[in-house]
């Protein structure tokens, strides 16, 4: 062969397939706006009632998990300041148990081993 004589790319099978889901892709987002809003405009009775309520439970259920997550935390974990980490419970503190820790934290005892020896640390 000559020196101006191109040789033929050779393409890959995998070459291929990643071209072919490329185009399928770009498609899909290309397609996406027009669907959607011809969907809005068959169905938009329903749509009219079912968002509003969708959104509110959404909401509803986000906020009940941030409550949930938070007072878990509260009762489940404490933090160890001379560790710099969390100190997992077994269990919620009883009220009990509790005034005996805030009591012995004021004596100056370090947070881990309050919770060994009451037995309520996980690990």
């Amino acid at each position: 062969m000559g020196n101006n004589e191109k040789e033929p790319d050779v393409v890959t099978f995998e070459e291929l397939e990643r071209e072919m889901w490329k185009r399928r892709i770009k498609g899909f987002f290309k397609e996406a706006p027009r669907k959607t809003y011809e969907f809005a405009r068959a169905h938009g009775k329903e749509l009219a009632a079912a968002v509003p309520t969708v959104l509110m439970i959404g909401g509803k259920l986000i906020r009940t998990r941030e409550k949930l997550s938070d007072n878990w935390r509260k009762d489940h974990e404490v933090y160890d300041y001379s560790l710099h980490r969390w100190c997992r419970l077994k269990r919620k503190m009883t009220r009990r148990e509790e005034l005996e820790y805030k009591e012995r934290l004021r004596n100056g005892e370090k947070v881990y081993d309050i919770l060994n020896t009451m037995r309520l640390l996980k690990y």
